[in-house]
């Protein structure tokens, strides 16, 4: 399913103070390279990878599954472009159509393979998404552009020197948020003090740049604009790395990369979707069906109530006696939800207080159960005994 512009808009580019995001480009001895982190509170990444079709430029686009307006990508002509969120301005509607797709940079790596016929097709649409964000452009040619408003116009900010960095301030009216921004010096101290530019060295400012936390580096890629090379990072561990050539995948039709199984499993990430996952409160993707059946072996009578509370908000946030499953004939207790695919789940079984939360027969606590929501599903749980039962 894709989603409306207007979701970039209030949604993706909306987090201005959480929602960092660094880009940068530079062009040294015949070498372009692009890097970028994407920060966000969902590690529900993928690459789309499509071939060329119907005079159509074949591309790369990395964005959250289920949100297809994609926060950024490539195309096998080298032209390159990532968005990060900006302090959000009043942007009078502009006299021009609306790009009759989901995102106009979408369109512009379909049909561009410079950044001057970028800017010539961005031109001819109206685009409000630029009142709470900003788009870096990049060609394998060496040459970038900053897309923003500010100042009450439409601004195509060229690099001065053989760089060109983007984060979460205006260039134009830096001093309305995030400015000075360490990410932005960090990145241009490093380019400043370096003769040449490789991977090594887009890597290592990556890693200074990367942020944790509620809004964590998700994924990071570096692209070599030339060579149509794609290197792929995950959640801020830019020891594993993945690196494609766009010709290469288009051999394999229309395809798509769930970005962290294409890597080894981190604690980090883990605990990170335990704590911070919001994909299921923002709406993201195809919706699940999941169903949890709660089989009792004991209770304490048969008026007793159960319960199933977790780190989600449909199943209380953790309150032992907020969300009651309902008692079946056979003696079963069950209740339905709807969550989005990729949630990641956490949860216990109690009859409404943590004195009286599932246990082992023996009476030992059950760690929490946990499901990563893929498809529709039910889960049946076996309940040996409660805390309370055990003498």
């Amino acid at each position: 399913m894709r989603l409306f512009i207007l979701l970039i808009m209030t949604f993706i580019f909306s987090f201005h103070k959480s929602y960092p995001c660094t880009i940068f480009t530079a062009s040294r001895n015949s070498k372009v390279l692009a890097g970028n982190n994407e920060d966000f509170c969902s590690s529900h990444a993928v690459l789309y990878f499509f071939p060329p079709d119907d005079g159509k430029y074949g591309r790369v686009l990395w964005g959250i599954k289920g949100d297809e307006n994609f926060q950024g990508g490539m195309n096998d002509q080298g032209l390159f472009f990532d968005g990060a969120s900006t302090a959000e301005l009043e942007m009078p509607p502009q006299n021009l159509p609306r790009y009759p797709g989901n995102f106009v940079m979408e369109g512009a790596l379909e049909n561009c393979a410079t950044v001057g016929e970028a800017i010539n097709y961005v031109k001819r649409y109206a685009m409000p998404f630029l009142r709470s964000c900003h788009i870096l452009v990049a060609d394998k040619y060496g040459d970038a552009v900053l897309i923003e408003w500010g100042n009450n116009q439409i601004n195509y900010i060229r690099q001065n020197d053989d760089y060109l960095i983007a984060t979460n301030f205006r260039h134009t009216q830096p001093e309305l948020n995030d400015y000075p921004c360490l990410r932005y010096e960090s990145a241009e101290t490093i380019l400043k003090e370096s003769r040449d530019i490789s991977i090594e060295l887009f890597r290592s400012i990556l890693a200074a740049t990367h942020v944790e936390g509620e809004f964590s580096t998700i994924y990071s890629t570096i692209g070599d604009l030339a060579c149509g090379d794609i290197y792929v990072y995950f959640f801020h561990n830019y020891v594993n790395e993945m690196k494609f050539n766009l010709k290469e995948e288009f051999k394999k039709g229309e395809h798509w990369y769930l970005i962290r199984s294409l890597f080894p499993a981190l604690h980090a990430e883990k605990e990170f979707r335990r704590k911070h996952d919001c994909i299921d409160s923002y709406g993201i993707g195809a919706k699940r069906t999941v169903t949890f059946e709660v089989v009792p072996d004991v209770l304490p009578s048969d008026s007793s109530q159960v319960y199933i509370t977790g780190n989600s908000e449909k199943l209380g946030f953790w309150n032992p006696q907020l969300i009651q499953l309902q008692k079946h004939k056979n003696g079963n207790y069950v209740s339905i939800f709807s969550f989005h695919e990729g949630t990641f789940l956490e949860y216990k079984i109690t009859r409404g207080s943590w004195d009286t939360e599932a246990v082992r027969k023996n009476g030992k606590v059950l760690a929490n159960f946990v499901l990563d929501v893929k498809n529709d599903t039910t889960i049946t749980i076996i309940v040996e005994s409660w805390k309370d039962s055990i003498k």
